[in-house]
């Protein structure tokens, strides 16, 4: 029997958005001596206990699935050359190189390792110039936001330029002379009573007289960020990162000012300026997505649109320009696409990919694609990164020239086990998973389930070095489409978020429940692991249905839905898929859905790995604070460990933190649901 640090249950009484609750464990949410003393004690113990056997044999499995998975990105072709960055051997932070052929890394511009300190600096943001002269990166001591350095070198040289002096610099993009570079950042805003107040705002940094400037507009949304079509004849301000659409537009050939676009049209527009006209994504009367054409001067004016791709069964992803042509990105049973399209909406060419998975710019970048391109382009080519539960990301290149599909980095590691597509039934919803395993008889097995699930975020079956190590070793994962994310279109995000929420949470359950009936693992062979909004989703997992799984693991989780105002960032980012508690309607339903608020004594609960970042902004530790320090006064089928990391933020760590902090995972879900490491040799 485990001794944890003993965490003092005091009696307090709060009030949020009109709800009034009692909460023992709020003294952890303040980060001070005593909470750090506690917090350091908890990690003391994980460590010891996580590190004990099989650690040792996963972690030498990890180093095989691990080889150039995190450190491959798409070489990003600007003025006639190629930014790359790669993580090379045995070092903890990544390079910038230039090259003149996409193969070759070519010329170092950063190398981040030079009088590296104790933590390491990571590489946030590289956005060359758009002639590619220059180049723009960020970095942070051990990731995020804390420290956050945002320089300028010359690309030729390697010489540093200038740095930007702001504390935060998101989303940088240039403007097409290169005079200046517009990002965002936080920024005063002035309220209707006159005060003053934090939030987002978009900012110019002039490159001649090293100034920023806020720009004076308002930016009705928490998100916000710039774009610029490849012509360069136009900017627009794009706000709502789950549902973006462009609120202000710059016609930047003829010199003129932002001014209203979209800005209060409710609905997603996702889209680039071509010509005169904006061509955009929306799911205006199309919950999976169609291509519109509308004006510039009345994009409001419905009469006025030009329909150039209707809906159909394929969720529409991105859309850009490549020469005469449109990119258009989809996904189709949750695995990516691409094809080519004529202006006119008509196709051109299918794009071949090598298999059903995940394409972005980086392995784990298609997340982000309801905010941005999944693809670089200089307007003649594209280049990409494509992974897929089976196979390691690898690198490609498709030029308008030749037409063919060409693999620009090395083979990719193969994983030889089998992806078998099921469905799970909640009530009318048919919950798509996969089963990826090798063939080792019909009996139970140990089972991991991830998933995501929030955010309109497409949750694609890609590559992942945890998922690899555990299948080869014997174990079965599967992976959940949840309603929530972004792979089936908007009814399928909009059934999974705010007063919906515990629909993703019961389309998990209905899934475990299947794999059980099938034979496929039992309920104490099964476990949950998530990540981030999928972390919410593990930490419901262990409130709402502890009986039905062994062990459960929330990765830089976010668990009390009702407090989580108390820090901007969470605050900035959840806000629009999770509700705002500080309004009394959604703090009642935020109530309802919070793990760490519907936890009750005297229940049986499964074992738990709460694992989170020290410098995590996004989802700080005091959430895996408080689940912890409640759940260890509570019977459990096994240990309840808080494992927090130093010198990492939400999930910004080197290459070796990822392959310790999985490799402890697994062992901790390969002991309590108990895989035989000697099942496969």
């Amino acid at each position: 029997m485990l001794k944890y640090p003993e965490a003092e249950a005091r009696s307090c009484r709060r009030t949020t958005g009109g709800i009034e609750h009692e909460d023992h464990y709020s003294w952890l949410e303040e980060q001070n001596d005593e909470t750090a003393a506690w917090e350091q004690a908890q990690d003391r113990l994980a460590h010891d206990q996580l590190q004990q056997p099989p650690f040792g044999n996963i972690l030498k499995r990890l180093r095989l699935d691990y080889v150039n998975v995190y450190n491959v990105y798409a070489p990003r072709p600007v003025g006639g050359r190629w930014f790359h960055r790669a993580l090379p051997a045995n070092e903890r932070s990544e390079v910038i190189s230039v090259s003149d052929d996409p193969r070759d890394l070519g010329r170092t511009l950063v190398d981040l390792n030079t009088d590296a300190g104790p933590v390491a600096e990571l590489l946030g943001e590289m956005i060359p110039s758009p002639d590619g002269t220059k180049l723009l990166y960020t970095s942070s001591l051990g990731g995020g936001f804390v420290d956050m350095k945002t320089r300028v070198i010359d690309a030729q040289s390697g010489e540093l330029l200038f740095e930007i002096p702001a504390p935060m610099v998101l989303f940088p993009v240039w403007l097409p002379d290169n005079s200046a570079i517009l990002f965002m950042g936080v920024g005063v805003k002035t309220l209707p009573d006159g005060t003053q107040s934090a939030g987002s705002a978009i900012f110019t940094f002039d490159c001649a007289s090293k100034s920023v400037v806020q720009l004076d507009l308002d930016i009705p949304h928490p998100a916000a960020w710039v774009s610029i079509n490849s012509s360069g004849t136009h900017a627009v301000i794009n706000i709502n990162q789950t549902s973006p659409r462009p609120a202000y537009i710059r016609d930047l050939a003829a010199g003129g000012e932002w001014r209203p676009f979209l800005r209060d049209v409710d609905g997603l527009f996702k889209g680039t300026v071509v010509g005169d006209r904006f061509v955009a994504i929306t799911n205006i009367d199309a919950p999976r997505g169609r291509v519109i054409s509308v004006s510039l001067d009345k994009p409001a004016d419905r009469a006025d649109w030009i329909e150039l791709v209707p809906q159909s069964e394929e969720k529409l992803a991105a859309l850009s320009l490549l020469g005469d042509k449109l990119l258009l990105a989809y996904f189709r049973d949750a695995r990516a696409g691409l094809r080519l399209l004529n202006v006119d909406g008509s196709t051109d060419q299918e794009i071949a990919l090598p298999g059903e998975g995940a394409v972005g710019k980086s392995p784990m970048q298609h997340v982000l694609s309801i905010m941005d391109d999944v693809t670089w382009s200089d307007g003649e080519q594209i280049s990409f990164v494509y992974s897929s539960l089976t196979s390691a990301p690898a690198s490609y290149r498709f030029s308008l020239r030749d037409r063919q599909l060409e693999r620009i980095s090395a083979a990719p590691r193969k994983v030889s086990a089998s992806v078998r597509l099921g469905v799970a039934q909640n009530g009318q919803a048919g919950i798509p998973y996969r089963v990826f395993a090798r063939d080792c008889g019909d009996r139970p097995r140990p089972t991991i389930i991830t998933g995501y699930g929030g955010f309109n975020v497409p949750w694609l079956a890609n590559y992942m070095p945890m998922a690899a190590a555990w299948v080869e070793m014997g174990g079965v994962w599967v992976h959940a489409h949840l309603r929530g994310g972004g792979e089936f279109g908007d009814e399928w995000w909009q059934q999974g978020r705010r007063e919906q929420k515990r629909n993703t949470f019961e389309d998990l359950f209905a899934v475990a429940e299947r794999l059980i009936a099938d034979g496929i693992t039992t309920a104490e062979h099964l476990g949950v692991w998530g990540t981030s909004n999928g972390g919410l989703l593990a930490g419901g997992a262990v409130t709402f249905r502890p009986e039905l799984f062994r062990a459960v693991v929330p990765q830089i989780p976010l668990l009390d839905t009702l407090n989580y105002h108390r820090d901007p960032q969470s605050y900035a980012i959840s806000l629009a898929d999770y509700g705002d508690p500080l309004q009394p309607d959604d703090a009642t339903f935020l109530r309802s859905w919070s793990p760490y608020h519907n936890l009750k004594q005297g229940t049986l609960y499964p074992a738990v790995l709460l694992d989170a970042g020290a410098e995590d902004a996004s989802c700080p530790p005091w959430h895996c604070r408080k689940f912890a320090a409640f759940l260890q006064t509570q019977e459990t089928k096994g240990p309840v460990l808080l494992r927090v990391r130093k010198d990492t933020g939400h999930s910004s760590m080197t290459t070796e933190q990822m392959i310790g902090r999985d490799a402890e995972e697994l062992s901790f879900m390969a002991r309590e649901l108990g895989l035989d490491l000697n099942l496969f040799k």
